[in-house]
C-alpha cells in the first residue's frame, strides 16, 4: 500500500505504529515505515522515503542500495522532496546538520537546488509537503520572496514561506 497521510498512520505508543490498508502492520515508529507498493521493500529510514506530492509518500531506494538494477532516481520536480534522514542532510556551505524528520528537506528540483538553511523549508502538517516555484511570486528585496498558497509551503506559519532566490526551487 501507499501511506498517503498520517491518517493512515495510528500511532500505537512512542515506538509501534499500524499502518492501515491492505494488511495491517505494526512498524517501529515511522523510521520503519513498511510501503507495500511496486518494489514492495521496507523503509529503514527517513532517508529512503521521497515525498510525493501533497499527502502521497512513495519509497525509493538509497543510494547504496538498488531495486530491480536501478539506483536511487533524483527528484525530478519541486513537488518531490527527498528527505535525507535525521542524521544526513547537507546544505550549501554547511555539511551534516541534524535533520529534525520531516522539517528538514533537501528538495532536488530540476535545478537540483539544496536547501540552503532550515529556515527556508520547514515543512509542517500532512498537508504541507509540497514546495514548487510560482511565477507569481511576490518579491521582498532582490532575492527574497513570499510563496503563496498550499503549494509554496511554509517556514512562517501554514501559509508562507520565504524563498530564497527563485532560482532554488
Amino acid at each position: 500500500m501507499i501511506v498517503r497521510s498520517r491518517r493512515d498512520m495510528i500511532v500505537r505508543g512512542r515506538r509501534h505504529m499500524t499502518v492501515r490498508g491492505r494488511k495491517t502492520m505494526i512498524v517501529r515508529g515511522e523510521r520503519d515505515m513498511i510501503e507495500r507498493g511496486r518494489t514492495d521493500m521496507i523503509v529503514r529510514s527517513r532517508t529512503d522515503m521521497i515525498v510525493r506530492g501533497r499527502i502521497d509518500m512513495k519509497v525509493r531506494v538509497t543510494r547504496d542500495k538498488t531495486v530491480r538494477g536501478r539506483r536511487d532516481k533524483t527528484a525530478r520536480r519541486g513537488r518531490d522532496m527527498i528527505v535525507r534522514g535525521r542524521r544526513d542532510i547537507t546544505m550549501k556551505g554547511i555539511s551534516d546538520r541534524k535533520a529534525r524528520g520531516m522539517r528538514d528537506m533537501i528538495v532536488r528540483g530540476r535545478r537540483d537546488m539544496i536547501v540552503r538553511d532550515r529556515r527556508h523549508m520547514i515543512v509542517r502538517g500532512r498537508r504541507e509537503m509540497i514546495v514548487r516555484g510560482r511565477k507569481d511570486l511576490t518579491s521582498r528585496g532582490r532575492r527574497d520572496r513570499t510563496a503563496r498558497g498550499r503549494r509554496d509551503m511554509t517556514a512562517r506559519g501554514r501559509r508562507h514561506m520565504i524563498v530564497r532566490d527563485r532560482r532554488d526551487i
